[in-house]
């Protein structure tokens, strides 16, 4: 058995390497569990040595963009990629155009110095809501917005997991490390000519129609609360309207209840004071922004004082059908009252709850975000008077911190463009200072790095490693070097690149990283030309995946997103992936020449 596996463990290897790619394609299993259950048979049948297994997880590819996970969370925890996407939609009414331009100039931005799969997640919504802002279809916007965010990433090295890969197995192969800025020029011709692509095809190959409810996955609850003034309120005889905690996008005033009397007119001239208690609609993750101002107090006030040695939990919950809750105030219902939880707010499908918060008259099915000890919780959960307790679906801005996130992220982006330290380890130091300033808690810090991402890298790193050990990457070279032979260096180019866009269409971008830059630096020794070309052309069509919706991870998002067809991604995806691949060939011609 042994003989016959050492004989044969290059078309083994290639074997079970084809067998992994089918199975990328039917989809059985997610890409990370498929992809660990193919290394862990390359390791049973010996085609990688248990050293050179465990070298793998020296990579650094894998780590820095874990960090970059981290990083991207605390942008989003920081709410400054919310602000940017409020800026947007506050200027989509007057200048509709210049707002969709905006907009996706910005996600593009975005995505070259943050991870684009983040980015996408939180700014489906906001596509959402423009779209309705400007009366038209989110199918005509969702596809555009993951484009947009793939050609964003390809313009620098940290903008996709895919660019960080290649520069990691092409220096272990010897060659230089890629910088911060050195792809820029071909990305920004690539994502030139998908823009253009985008606008001049999408309006007859982009889908016009009304999508189902997948399209609000991902909107938080608004809640109906009062925020009362305290004392300590730096704002205090101040107007409402020239507070920018109450003048956010996600904050709607309804009116200021002072001394028992609700005011509801000329609410932008009311002066704050001590007391007032101002009625807001607001998101979830606004609220609890509310609740961490010390000269604030959300929803009711507390009826037994909580021990300030106890920590406070915030969750939502459904009320009940029962006969001694429903119909009654908040006020009047001893939610928990003993165990010291509160209501902050409350919230009715299609209906405002109330005139204000303690007026609420509770109906079944009715959610509250409560705040209180655990025990509390346990307690009220006993009554039975609400159920299905979980967390919240939003968490509170951590605004004052925001220029630390925003300062990380250009450390690593100036530092590495300077070559002062690698990529990898400026973004370990910009995580550490990101936790040790707590712009995210650590919980939510790991809960942010996508570990089926890691996992699937680190698997298909061994896969390559067991290539490369059998001989099978030679094998492919031998058959791939006849047939490129005497090819133009450009044709020789543009072939490589479709090979890894097509590869990417059917199965994930990493695992063809991974797999493909090997050998095509292998290949490049074997015909005498410069690797680096090669390298890049993977880099760019590994991530460059438009024509399906499972070829790269925005695709997949919007996809459910917006209920589109899978055909859907097929019109306009074909024409893009033509379109992006041949310009982009021609920039690595000019500027990486053979």
């Amino acid at each position: 058995m042994v003989d016959f596996i050492g004989h044969n463990a290059p078309y083994l290897a290639l074997g079970i390497l084809l067998l992994l790619f089918v199975a990328f394609a039917f989809e059985k299993f997610p890409p990370e569990v498929t992809a660990s259950g193919a290394a862990a048979l390359y390791i049973v049948l010996g085609l990688v040595p248990e050293d050179e297994v465990m070298s793998v997880f020296s990579n650094s590819a894998p780590i820095t963009i874990g960090a970059m996970f981290i990083v991207s969370g605390a942008l989003v925890r920081t709410g400054v990629l919310d602000a940017l996407a409020n800026l947007v939609i506050a200027r989509a009414q007057d200048r509709p155009i210049l707002a969709m331009i905006v907009f996706f100039v910005a996600a593009v931005a975005a995505s070259a110095f943050m991870n684009n799969t983040p980015v996408v997640l939180v700014l489906i919504p906001v596509v959402i809501r423009l779209a309705a802002s400007l009366q038209i279809a989110s199918t005509r916007l969702l596809i555009p917005l993951s484009y947009v965010a793939i050609l964003g990433g390809t313009c620098t090295l940290i903008g996709t997991s895919t660019n960080i890969i290649v520069d990691g197995i092409a220096t272990e192969s010897g060659m230089e490390p890629f910088s911060i800025f050195e792809i820029a020029p071909v990305g920004l011709v690539a994502t030139l000519v998908g823009s253009l692509t985008l606008l001049i095809l999408g309006r007859w190959l982009l889908p016009h129609r009304k999508t189902g409810g997948g399209t609000d996955s991902g909107k938080e609850t608004c809640f109906l609360s009062e925020i009362t003034i305290l004392d300590g309120y730096p704002h205090i005889g101040t107007p409402l309207g020239k507070i920018a905690d109450f003048e956010r996008d996600g904050v709607q005033v309804k009116g200021v209840k002072r001394a028992g009397q609700i005011t509801r007119n000329d609410l932008g001239d009311h002066v704050a004071q001590r007391g007032d208690a101002v009625i807001v609609i607001t998101t979830t993750s606004e609220l609890l922004t509310f609740v961490d101002h010390s000269g604030l107090r959300v929803g009711m006030r507390r009826t037994t004082e909580a021990d300030p040695d106890t920590e406070l939990l915030t969750a939502e919950a459904f009320v009940t059908p029962k006969r001694n809750t429903v119909g009654r105030s908040i006020a009047d219902l001893a939610l928990g009252r003993k165990a010291g939880v509160r209501v902050l707010g409350a919230f009715r499908h299609g209906h405002i709850a109330g005139a204000d918060l303690s007026s609420v008259r509770l109906r079944a099915a009715d959610k509250l975000l409560l705040e209180g000890p655990a025990e509390g919780f346990r307690a009220l959960a006993e009554t039975g008077d609400v159920a299905s307790i979980t967390e919240p679906s939003g968490r509170a801005y951590r605004r004052r911190q925001a220029p630390i996130a925003i300062i990380a992220l250009l450390g690593i982006v100036i530092l590495a463009a300077l070559n002062v330290m690698p990529i990898g380890i400026l973004a370990l130091v910009a995580v550490a200072a990101i936790l040790l300033l707590r712009c995210i808690d650590s919980d939510e810090a790991w809960q942010s790095v996508d570990g089926s991402i890691l996992v699937l890298i680190f698997a298909m790193l061994i896969i390559g490693a067991g290539l490369e050990n059998t001989g099978a990457v030679e094998l492919i070279v031998d058959m791939l070097t006849p047939l490129l032979t005497g090819l133009s260096p450009f044709l020789t180019l543009l072939a490589v690149y479709f090979v890894a866009s097509i590869m990417t269409e059917a199965v994930t971008n990493n695992a063809v990283a991974v797999v493909f830059t090997p050998i095509v630096i292998a290949l490049a020794a074997e015909l005498g030309v410069d690797p680096r070309p090669l390298a890049v052309a993977v880099m760019i069509a590994a991530s460059a995946s438009f024509a399906t919706p499972i070829g790269y991870q925005t695709n997949t998002l919007v996809y459910g997103a917006g209920n589109y067809r899978f055909t859907d991604f097929l019109k306009i995806g074909v024409p893009m992936n033509l379109m992006v691949g041949i310009s982009a060939s021609f920039a690595i011609s000019i500027f990486f020449p053979l």
